[in-house]
């Protein structure tokens, strides 16, 4: 009878760690169904993290383009208004350098006919 105790208690650890085992697959299968479920959200996360980057990027160069464009009508602002700045400063210097020959010839003519005066008074002067 010891034997039979023996097969008997043999039979049931054997029953019990092919109970185990079967829970322990259980297990298995479960954590390999958590793992790919873990896989596939992070791949879905680095998905959208991705496209969120070339969002990002796609934004960030249209809002650089803008900049640049809005820099070039700027740059041709400041340039029309210098241009129109030089043609008023242009103008305005001709005009200054008429003026000055102006005021030099009426000084001149003036200066001209004081001694054209002064000779003839002095004339007169010997003649009477």
């Amino acid at each position: 009878m010891s034997d039979e105790i023996r097969y008997s208690k043999i039979d049931d650890a054997i029953q019990r760690l092919a109970s185990v085992s079967a829970d322990l697959s259980k297990m298995l299968a479960v954590h390999e169904l958590r793992l790919t479920q873990q896989e596939k959200n992070t791949d879905n996360i680095t998905f959208l993290m991705e496209k969120r980057r070339e969002d990002l990027e796609s934004k960030l160069k249209e809002v650089y383009e803008t900049m640049k464009e809005e820099d070039g009508a700027i740059l041709d602002e400041i340039r029309k208004s210098r241009q129109a700045s030089d043609e008023h400063h242009q103008r305005l210097e001709a005009k200054v350098t008429k003026l000055e020959r102006l005021a030099l010839l009426v000084t001149g003519s003036a200066i001209t006919v004081g001694f054209i005066l002064g000779m003839v008074e002095k004339y007169f002067k010997i003649f009477s």
